[in-house]
């Protein structure tokens, strides 16, 4: 089989520092990162009352876009054009036909897939990056690809969004219970970590300006207007980022899938506080957004491969958002362990 191997492929050996390509790497994530908040700007449906605020104009993002995919063409990240048929050859020899592992490692007849994704449409409907290069591993040096997969071209696939998710529902609630409810996130599923400043458990007194005034002992009574499907609702949406980890087995003639990550996770919420206090209409919003990751570093994905012959995926699990009166939602953010097809 042969092998496309552009000018540009960057050659370094393993070490336990940072190396010169892992600085770089650390750039590289960095860009992606506002890449894939760009991503969620432009993606985002949120429902008009509680759509989070200062969200670019589509004139700034596809300006800033171009911007970081300069950047990234500089450090060696090439975006793939769906209408450039050497583009497309390259990235169809690494995802088109990769060996299936498991029978590697049962030393059976080795035998390739051959319903990868159609790569061509792939790049239409989502922007994907390759970056290829070697790597040295026990002495002896590797061909590898990353290909990371951005979801914004409104394709959707990997954006997530659930609305109105109840934390104080319709039912009256006494003042002092509602300002000393402590409202959470259950983590055990979740295989991210929380954006920063995202709290894992909060009050709500915490989230709305509009509550300080009044009494954390009070037994007024909090009642939900007509028309509204609860007091306390929050919104969330996420993109992600997919990167998948290839390596070239001279020995197989063929590509491999190592692994892949969510190396993105961005994440927007939405908080909406409707109420009627003391024949009094109070209401307040609060918007927030972050991001989060899983898995290691790009290399340990290879040298893993290496060593154990085994695939490794890291997925982001999922989030219960949890409310008043064993209220709960679950909130998954999309991950795909192999590709889109």
């Amino acid at each position: 089989m042969l092998m496309i191997i552009p000018s540009n492929t960057l050659a370094y050996a393993s070490s336990d520092g940072m190396s010169i390509e892992d600085r770089k790497q650390s750039q590289i994530d960095e860009i992606f990162t506002e890449l894939n908040e760009l991503a969620l700007a432009t993606n985002s449906e949120m429902s008009s009352k509680n759509k989070f605020a200062a969200t670019p104009g589509l004139t700034y993002i596809y300006d800033r876009q171009a911007e970081l995919d300069q950047h990234l063409e500089s450090l060696g990240v090439h975006k793939i054009d769906p209408y450039n048929s050497e583009n497309i050859a390259q990235l169809e020899e690494v995802m088109q036909h990769t060996l299936d592992t498991e029978m590697m490692r049962q030393n059976a007849p080795l035998v390739a897939f051959t319903d990868g994704p159609n790569i061509s449409t792939l790049a239409q409907l989502f922007s994907v990056y390759q970056t290829r290069g070697t790597r040295t591993i026990s002495g002896k040096t590797y061909s590898y690809s990353n290909v990371r997969v951005v979801d914004n071209k409104g394709n959707g696939k990997l954006t997530q969004s659930v609305s109105d998710t109840t934390l104080i529902g319709k039912s009256a609630v006494k003042m002092s219970d509602m300002l000393s409810y402590n409202f959470s996130y259950g983590l055990d599923a979740f295989l991210g970590v929380l954006p920063y400043g995202w709290a894992a458990s909060w009050v709500i007194g915490n989230v709305f300006s509009a509550l300080d005034s009044y009494s954390s002992s009070s037994s007024i009574q909090v009642t939900c207007p007509s028309g509204k499907v609860g007091i306390y609702t929050m919104n969330m949406t996420s993109v992600t980022e997919m990167t998948y980890f290839f390596i070239y087995m001279p020995e197989y003639y063929y590509w491999i899938l190592c692994g892949s990550k969510a190396s993105n996770v961005s994440l927007a919420k939405a908080e909406a506080f409707t109420s009627n206090i003391n024949g009094q209409a109070v209401a307040d919003s609060k918007d927030a957004q972050g991001s989060t990751s899983t898995g290691v570093g790009w290399s340990w994905y290879y040298d893993e491969f290496i060593r154990t012959r085994s695939n490794n995926y890291s997925p982001i699990g999922s989030l219960e958002i949890k409310g008043m009166n064993n209220y709960s939602k679950t909130f998954s953010p999309k991950y795909y362990s192999t590709f889109m097809g």
